[in-house]
């Protein structure tokens, strides 16, 4: 193999990762901090009507709804944010963002729509498992019993 083919073959494989990874090859990874700076105000209510009609869609029975009637969009938006910028700071404490994730805000912010998801798919499953157990017996000797 020539120099040339060596060289060709060597840009061709940069150029695949670059592409796969999402990786731009001048080193523009931002921070959390420097990510967030930059959401539009239309940007922030994208997430929060996201959050919003995912967390409409979760509420299937009674027991999931009236362990999620006190949670607001904005919750989950704020503690995604919140995972995010604590993951940044130390990996152990919030959620890792992955470098491919820093380098453009639409993956950003696609970036948030999958902890505000993963969030609220892990709050549902504990409300399903939270469900209220009543106590065996006859209910007319004792109150709060079934049969």
């Amino acid at each position: 193999m020539g120099r040339e083919q060596i060289h060709a073959k060597h840009k061709c494989v940069n150029n695949s990762i670059t592409t796969r990874t999402g990786r731009e090859e001048n080193g523009t990874e931002k921070t959390v901090t420097e990510l967030l700076a930059a959401l539009t105000p239309q940007q922030y209510q994208h997430l929060v009507g996201f959050a919003r009609h995912r967390l409409r869609a979760r509420i299937q029975s009674r027991a999931v709804q009236r362990c999620l009637a006190l949670i607001e969009p904005e919750d989950l938006v704020g503690e995604a944010v919140l995972k995010l910028e604590l993951g940044d700071q130390n990996p152990a404490l919030g959620r890792h963002l992955p470098p491919e994730y820093r380098t453009d805000l639409e993956r950003f912010l696609a970036c948030l729509r999958g902890v505000i998801e993963s969030d609220l798919y892990n709050l549902v499953r504990l409300a399903e498992h939270r469900q209220e157990h009543v106590p065996l017996g006859d209910p007319e000797l004792e109150p709060g019993t079934v049969e």
